[in-house]
């Protein structure tokens, strides 16, 4: 996949879901370890708080989302 989106340009987004302990950590590590961190960000959410909860699933991640690249 990486070959992939070097040849073609596309863009990925990851959204890694789950409870503690569920190795998150390690897969995000795996998955992040040789990308260049200039091309790509963390964010980790804490627990979500009751207006979350009552919202979409996709919701609580919109804001951490890209934006349309700009030329």
């Amino acid at each position: 996949m990486q070959e992939w989106v070097k040849t073609t340009g596309t863009k990925i987004c990851a959204v890694f879901e789950g409870r503690d302990t569920a190795g998150k950590g390690g897969t995000i590590k795996a998955n992040t370890e040789r990308v260049s961190p200039r091309v790509f960000r963390i964010v980790a959410l804490p627990a979500p708080d009751d207006r979350e909860r009552s919202q979409m699933y996709l919701q609580r991640y919109l804001p951490h989302l890209p934006g349309a690249a700009t030329s």
